[in-house]
């Protein structure tokens, strides 16, 4: 199955099991890209600089079809404004644990590293070593 079926069952099955979810959606600008991302700021350090290593937020890191660019909620929404901003709202994505530890006053929903690095929304750590992946599954 192809990423972008599983991203619409997703959609499918999270939408009809729990409404409420997506009653508060990203309702901020999108870029102006075909890809339709969040117009996020970059996070910035206490001295007004971006953090070292910072590659960018979960949810614009992820590329949909152009089919599913097109899908829409009744309120207007896309999948990238409800769904996924709903699984990774800000999440960070860093270069490596070490960039990511140095970051972590401007952190507010969580990071990741490539290198394994997890700072959850909690506060709670993991620092760990290997491969990153994310996967959505249709059940």
């Amino acid at each position: 199955m192809g990423q972008a079926f599983m991203i619409r069952c997703f959609f499918e099955k999270k939408h009809h099991a729990n409404n409420a979810s997506f009653d508060r959606p990203y309702d901020g600008n999108l870029q102006n890209d075909s890809q339709r991302k969040l117009a996020l700021p970059d996070p910035k350090l206490s001295n007004r600089r971006t953090p070292e290593g910072f590659m960018g937020y979960a949810v614009n890191m992820i590329d949909l079809d152009s089919h599913h660019l097109q899908t829409r909620t009744a309120s207007g929404h896309g999948l990238r404004e409800t769904v996924l901003f709903s699984l990774f709202k800000k999440l960070h994505v860093y270069k490596t644990s070490k960039s990511m530890m140095a970051a972590i006053e401007c952190i507010e929903n969580g990071a990741v590293s490539l290198d394994g690095g997890i700072r959850r929304e909690n506060g709670t750590l993991s620092l760990g070593f290997g491969y990153l992946s994310f996967s959505l599954f249709c059940l």
